[in-house]
């Protein structure tokens, strides 16, 4: 299937008779979170009514959409794809050529990280770094909400759980089964992962955690699940992190 920019599907949809041919069978991602469901269907609706695509819907997740291209070659494409949680099985892809980016989804980007409620913050100041927060657990309610099981940001905050010894502080980690109860668990929780421009984000006044000093070439590393050495960083934030559509070259 041909590149597809979001100018040029915004132009599909005004002139819907150009270039239906030839684009065929299109298999596209559908991650398990809620902007990602409005950029798979919004992406659908334009192949399908714009160049005539037939467009297959893969419910996939970053770790197992990266694995499946690595060594199948599917999907097509790859929805909201989060650079900084793709780590280097995604580099490897795209230095070999095998993918390419094809459009932001975020414009300037995301931002994520590990979060607190505001008025806590204001309570207790100490709690803005992970440092206040593990040397005060009880504060925080004794647990750390983390991402459900195939987010690249479930594997980098394990690392990072390591690294820190989170647990030997007496904070228990709970693993979300799914992205809705993430979500749900900001209303009551006292400490999560959470990333925006979302919902809950826009919801809820929260806080954002100083994990320390965001070194690229460590975080790099961080969403290998056999990272041997995890190192203490920060989760990139104020930077926004790239979020785009892929694609595999060729396709």
């Amino acid at each position: 299937m041909r590149k597809l920019t979001s100018a040029a599907m915004l132009c599909a949809l005004s002139v819907p008779g150009l270039a239906q041919a030839e684009c065929g069978e299109v298999s596209i991602t559908e991650m398990n979170w809620a902007s990602n469901t409005v950029v798979t269907n919004v992406a659908n609706f334009i192949m399908e009514q714009g160049y005539g695509c037939e467009v297959t819907i893969v419910p996939s997740d970053t770790v197992p959409a990266v694995t499946s291209v690595a060594e199948n070659g599917e999907p097509d494409i790859i929805t909201e794809l989060w650079l900084n949680s793709a780590g280097e099985a995604y580099l490897k892809l795209e230095e070999q050529g095998k993918v390419e980016r094809v459009s932001r989804v975020l414009d300037p980007g995301g931002v994520e990280g590990w979060w607190i409620p505001t008025y806590l913050a204001e309570e207790h100041p100490e709690l803005t770094t992970i440092e206040g927060v593990m040397a005060n657990p009880e504060l925080v309610g004794g647990t750390f909400n983390n991402c459900p099981d195939g987010w690249g940001c479930r594997v980098v905050s394990d690392n990072l759980i390591r690294a820190l010894d989170l647990e030997e502080s007496g904070i228990e980690v709970f693993n979300h089964g799914s992205g809705e109860t993430l979500a749900s668990s900001m209303a009551s929780a006292v400490q999560n992962y959470y990333w925006g421009p979302t919902v809950p984000l826009g919801k809820y006044d929260m806080t954002r955690v100083e994990l320390g000093e965001y070194k690229p070439e460590v975080h790099q590393k961080m969403p290998d699940p056999g990272c041997g050495q995890p190192g203490r960083i920060g989760i990139p934030g104020g930077n926004r992190p790239d979020v785009h559509h892929h694609r595999l070259q060729g396709a």
